[in-house]
């Protein structure tokens, strides 16, 4: 039998660091709540789905879920929750109704989250969503009719109290530090950590660290995500660095400087992913952006200078960054990028005037004058685009294609 099954909360009062009791109070008194649903949001494995599960078993309410996977359509989703909004349980018992990863459900999903808005107006029993991610454009959608509240990451000793539980359940032999080094390495996701656990020890009953190391090499792929694990979970330096060695992504945007804090085309750089990643992490990350600004110089030395050597101690830098995090930091990550794009961030277009600056920036280096004349020039360049390839200073094709369309004389 899985661990995950064999030890999930069954229980309101066994579900750890999350607002309990808001859930609780928002489905017995929906009646009188000002907003029709309510959204929980946060990182997978901090119980969002299971809570809806817990409280409809606590409070005997029949529970009618769906997820982005059963239903994609207008008619799917009210011929699949069309009835269960408005008529009572074949039992006579009230409902509770989840909808569940509502942020997977595709914005051109045939009406699909207009769909979702109809059903929580109309419905007549409480409604439950989660969501992974809502600084997503489509989630705007819902910001009227629904009350957010945030599930936590699951704190590091909440783990490893977790984990040690299970331990003297299952007879397990381990040490505290190689088990505090498994509740990191599971990113603040309970079935992780106890999945790991399990496979780890279900033979041989005996946490050993070198099967905790196999782990961490055998979990890295070279994506972003995974080495920010390492950054933020644990303090191996050596494996972080050779992890930095193999990311599959730059270190940091080589890009001349610009004179506008928006990043246009170089937002996935591990860089950026800290910047916007460590607040959310460290309750000291004061002390972390004091390691970032030190790479920062060498990277200017390096766009100034060339000097390509350099990397090495960016490297270094940012592999440091892990030794600042404090001992009951939380551990689960988002791995959001950058919020200073406007790919990802659509409000920025207004902030920067669409693409102007991004543009004029590119050119400006190029021709060697200020951002604001080449700003001031763009419809010239409009016309010279329709001739000239633009790719040679640094446009992308969107760049390219809206300088031929939208700058006019």
């Amino acid at each position: 039998m899985l661990w995950t099954e064999k030890y999930k909360p069954l229980r309101l009062k066994d579900i750890k660091g999350q607002d309990t009791e808001r859930v609780c109070n928002f489905v017995l008194n929906y009646n009188r709540e000002k907003y029709r649903a309510l959204l929980l949001y946060g990182p997978t494995g901090t119980g969002k789905s299971l809570i809806a599960n817990v409280i409809a078993k606590e409070l005997g309410y029949e529970l009618k879920e769906i997820n982005s996977s059963d239903s994609r359509s207008k008619s799917d989703l009210e011929l699949v929750l069309g009835n269960a909004i408005n008529q009572g349980s074949l039992f006579g018992n009230k409902k509770l109704i989840l909808i569940d990863d509502v942020d997977a459900f595709s914005s051109g999903d045939r009406g699909g989250l207009k769909a979702i808005v109809e059903i929580i107006t109309n419905s007549k029993f409480p409604v439950i969503m989660t969501a992974n991610n809502i600084e997503i454009e489509k989630m705007e959608i819902f910001k009227r009719v629904v009350e957010y509240l945030e599930f936590e990451e699951i704190s590091l000793m909440d783990t490893l109290e977790l984990l040690k539980e299970i331990c003297s359940k299952e007879k397990i032999k381990y040490d505290e530090r190689e088990l505090k080094s498994l509740a990191r390495t599971s990113g603040g996701d309970l079935r992780v950590a106890i999945s790991d656990l399990q496979l780890l020890t279900e033979n041989t009953r005996e946490l050993k660290k070198e099967d905790i190391e196999s782990l961490d090499a055998r979990n890295f792929s070279g994506k972003v995500e995974d080495i920010l694990v390492k950054i933020f979970r644990t303090r191996e330096i050596e494996l972080i660095q050779h992890d930095i060695d193999n990311l599959n992504i730059p270190l940091i945007d080589l890009t001349k400087p610009s004179i506008s804090s928006v990043v246009f085309n170089n937002e996935k750089c591990l860089s950026y992913y800290l910047e916007e990643n460590l607040p959310k992490v460290y309750s000291n990350f004061g002390d972390a952006f004091e390691l970032m600004s030190k790479a920062d110089v060498f990277r200017g030395r390096i766009i100034g200078n060339q000097y390509y050597r350099y990397l090495t101690y960016v490297r270094d830098f940012y592999s440091c960054i892990s030794l600042v995090k404090g001992e009951n930091e939380k551990v689960g990550i988002s791995c959001s990028v950058t919020r200073r794009s406007p790919k990802k961030n659509f409000k920025l277009w207004s902030l920067v005037n669409r693409r102007r600056w991004g543009v004029a920036d590119k050119v400006a280096i190029h021709s060697h004058i200020s951002a604001w004349r080449a700003l001031t020039e763009l419809p010239y360049y409009s016309i010279i685009s329709r001739k000239y390839d633009f790719k040679e200073i640094g446009l992308t094709e969107e760049e390219i294609e809206w300088l031929r369309k939208k700058v006019n004389i």
